[in-house]
C-alpha cells in the first residue's frame, strides 16, 4: 500500500505479504508473483528535479535476469535487476541504452539497493555506496510499474522485498 497522500495503490498484487520482512512486513515473491503500479502523475520520472528509487531485497538465489522493479514506457525503461546473483540497472531514455556494470549480492541476505537519476547520469547504490555512474541521456517519463517481474512478464524474482520507495 502506498503510505504518501498520493495514494498510488497496486492495480495488481499477487505477491505473499510476511512477516519475514527487513523493516514489519515484506512482500515474497515465488517466481509467479508481481505488483503492478499504474501511472499516475506523482510517479512521473523527471531528471531535472531528481529521481530516487530505493528498495530492500532478499534474494532466494541466483536469478535468471529478473526484474525487481521496472518503469515502462513505450520505448523508454528504467530496469533494476538481477542476472545470477549480481544486480545492475539499465535506462533506456531517447538516447542510446546504457547499463550498470553487475554488482555482486549475497544470496540470502538483506541489501539496500537504489537508483538515482539526475545531472546527466544514472547512479546505482548498493548498501549505502555507489557502484556505478553511467552517463545517460535522461528525459521525463510516465509508464506503467512492475514490481517482481517486467511489466510484458518474463522477468520473475524469487525472494523478499521491502520498502520501495520512490521519491522524485
Amino acid at each position: 500500500k502506498d503510505q504518501t497522500g498520493y495514494a498510488n495503490q497496486p492495480s495488481q498484487y499477487t505477491a505473499k505479504t510476511v512477516s519475514a520482512g527487513l523493516i514489519a512486513n515484506g512482500a515474497q515473491f515465488d517466481g509467479t508473483q508481481r505488483i503492478d503500479v499504474p501511472d499516475t502523475a506523482s510517479l512521473t520520472v523527471k531528471p531535472d528535479a531528481g529521481w530516487t528509487l530505493s528498495l530492500w531485497v532478499k534474494p532466494d538465489g541466483a536469478q535468471k535476469d529478473a526484474y525487481l522493479f521496472q518503469r515502462h514506457d513505450s520505448a523508454r525503461d528504467l530496469v533494476l535487476g538481477m542476472d545470477g546473483t549480481s544486480a545492475y540497472v539499465t535506462y533506456r531514455g531517447d538516447g542510446k541504452p546504457v547499463k550498470s556494470p553487475p554488482v555482486a549480492l549475497t544470496p540470502a541476505a538483506w541489501h539496500l539497493l537504489a537508483v538515482t537519476l539526475g545531472q546527466g547520469a544514472v547512479n546505482f547504490y548498493v548498501d549505502g555506496r555507489r557502484a556505478a555512474s553511467v552517463p545517460a541521456v535522461l528525459t521525463d517519463r510516465g509508464g506503467d510499474t512492475a514490481i517482481g517481474d517486467a511489466v510484458n512478464g518474463g522477468h520473475v524474482f524469487r525472494g523478499l522485498l521491502d520498502e520501495v520507495e520512490i521519491a522524485n
